[in-house]
């Protein structure tokens, strides 16, 4: 089975309907409050812009997107659709950052901004460690090991929350049906929290 393919794909439901919230000034005015998140995907949170830039510089392919709106449109899910459908948006998104210290930590730092903006005082960002590991075996990939993956998004972290007043942590993800790397996620978490508060929780996905 291939890790790098996005696994929930194969694991889930494909037919389980995923309804899209709709964000209105009104809401904005009824969350405008000090708020905690304890689930935010790592890995479906990048900046379009982000994204994008880093697409075009190292030449991986975005459907053809060339604009920020033009990438909204490849993958934003503007209507109810099934998970499967929703989950397409990782297959096309991971392939930027995996192997990618320097990315790594720019997503969590301005995930960190983000929160910061929305109102947001403290959050968990939840990833597979091992779906971040470039699988093409060049130099830079070699460098960079699922621990890796994680120090690099606790300094992205650690800069997030001098700048921004949030407080960040890490959920390191166990993927269902890939039990191999279920020891490397556990090792992850147990170390890396033991040694440095890295890691605060491990999920099973």
């Amino acid at each position: 089975m291939d890790l790098h393919s996005h696994p929930p794909s194969i694991f889930r439901d494909p037919n389980a309907m995923v309804n899209v919230p709709t964000v209105t000034e009104q809401s904005k005015k009824d969350f405008n409050f000090p708020k905690v998140e304890l689930h935010l995907h790592l890995d479906g949170s990048v900046r379009f812009s982000t994204l994008l830039e880093l697409s075009l510089a190292k030449g991986t392919p975005l459907k053809g997107a060339k604009t920020v709106e033009e990438l909204k449109k490849v993958l934003i899910t503007h209507e109810p659709a099934n998970l499967s459908k929703v989950l397409e948006a990782f297959d096309l998104l991971l392939p930027v950052v995996r192997g990618d210290k320097a990315a790594i930590e720019r997503i969590a730092y301005e995930m960190c901004e983000d929160q910061a903006a929305n109102g947001v005082i403290y959050f968990e960002g939840r990833y597979s460690p091992q779906l971040l590991v470039d699988p093409k075996g060049d130099t830079q990939a070699l460098q960079l090991t699922s621990t890796g993956v994680v120090e690099a998004v606790k300094r992205g972290f650690d800069r997030g929350e001098a700048d921004f007043g949030v407080k960040a942590r890490s959920i390191v993800c166990c993927i269902r049906g890939l039990h191999q790397y279920v020891d490397d996620v556990l090792r992850i978490g147990g170390f890396l929290n033991f040694s440095c508060s890295i890691v605060w929780a491990v999920f099973f996905a």
